[in-house]
């Protein structure tokens, strides 16, 4: 007989988690996005998409700074001298 390092708990816990984060990234924002279409003006809705867009854009187009990385290195390293601001 083999024994598992998980428990059953530990899968229902897991499969719930996952079943949560489905939830919240997919229904409720389709959800908020069908109130706000019913509740806006066509345009405005649509110059909230475009500003999404341009945020969007804007984020995936900035590059990380060398001075990021050492900042990453130092609380990999030495975690107990650097403060989480």
């Amino acid at each position: 007989m083999t024994t598992s390092k998980y428990s059953l708990d530990k899968v229902v816990n897991l499969v719930l988690v996952g079943v949560g984060v489905g939830v919240s990234s997919s229904v409720i924002p389709y959800v908020c996005d069908q109130l706000a279409m019913s509740r806006l003006l066509r345009s405005l809705f649509a110059l909230l998409l475009v500003f999404y867009w341009l945020c969007s854009i804007t984020r995936f187009i900035s590059r990380p700074l060398p001075d990021d990385f050492s900042d990453w290195r130092l609380q990999v390293n030495y975690p107990h001298k650097v403060a989480i601001s």
